[in-house]
């Protein structure tokens, strides 16, 4: 299973997160209780395919905590904060939720602690981020056992601030048969029937990534958009955009014509490993390669 990497999706939908709703302003709210977490929301089968719990702090129990960023020189900083695994249910990966206060470089370490002892390294991250973007870091156990906690550990500049969430989730995803999952596309070009042709000029900053809950997640150069697809008999392909960022692109951005081409989805296909859309009313298709 590929995961994203150290990033953002602007607004993640509740049920992906089981109640950890990120909107728009990057603000992420966590209220709905452990046992009360909804499933993913439904794509085209009858059954849930995930479903996802917000992990409560050891010692506090909240599943939501802010902390500042204290490096000391003689004693241990505050780095690391320990989240309950609940021990009746089997886990497949955990989603960290970072929103930093400040602007700048954070570190995040994460480390599973199991109930007979030992500790496993899970992932380590570093990069600059921007304040108030509720930034997304999935990652799992590498030898499949359970942990009894995931320990967390952030760190950055002395005295930035930063709340972080933990949710655990359990998956029961078949394998996809589309093949449109698990990978990163990267437009190459949109060919229209009537001769026009839009090239992605870098084709990283044109991308679209599937998700098997039903979701899709559309970076159209300096915007971004989440939205949800459907598929039907004959490689038959709808996507629905959602919430899309306003920001002003540079001149020579197809921004807005790769979203109102997505929107436009009726089919796909692929071809030595490429990607084609196929466009409504055999209007044109748009060309993708996997992301390297």
């Amino acid at each position: 299973m590929k995961y994203p990497k150290f990033k953002t999706y602007f607004n993640l939908s509740c049920g992906a997160l089981a109640g950890l709703s990120l909107f728009l302003n990057g603000a992420a709210a966590i209220a709905t209780p452990v046992e009360e977490a909804p499933k993913l929301a439904q794509t085209t089968t009858a059954e849930p395919e995930e479903a996802c719990v917000a992990l409560q702090e050891v010692t506090t129990g909240q599943t939501e905590i802010r902390k500042r960023i204290e490096n000391r020189l003689v004693l241990q900083g505050n780095w690391n904060t320990d989240f309950l695994v609940p021990n009746n249910r089997n886990f497949d990966y955990f989603v960290a939720l970072i929103t930093p206060e400040n602007t700048g470089p954070y570190e995040f370490t994460a480390n599973l602690v199991f109930p007979q002892g030992g500790t496993e390294p899970a992932l380590s991250r570093r990069s600059d981020i921007q304040a108030g973007m509720t930034y997304s870091i999935p990652f799992q156990s590498l030898t499949g056992r359970q942990p009894a906690i995931v320990n967390a550990r952030v760190g950055g500049i002395n005295g930035n601030f930063y709340t972080l969430a933990i949710a655990a989730c359990e998956s029961r995803i078949a394998a996809d048969p589309s093949g449109l999952t698990g990978t990163t596309w990267e437009l190459q070009q949109i060919q229209l029937n009537d001769g026009q042709v839009f090239t992605a000029d870098p084709p990283q900053n044109y991308t679209l990534e599937f998700t098997a809950s039903g979701e899709v997640f559309v970076q159209a150069d300096c915007n971004r958009s989440i939205g949800s697809y459907t598929l039907g008999q004959d490689n038959r392909l709808g996507i629905t955009l959602g919430p899309t960022t306003l920001a002003a692109c540079p001149p020579d951005s197809i921004s807005n014509d790769y979203l109102r081409f997505i929107d436009a989805a009726n089919s796909f296909f692929f071809m030595d490993g490429e990607l084609f859309i196929e466009l409504k009313f055999d209007s044109g298709s748009m060309r993708f390669t996997p992301a390297i």
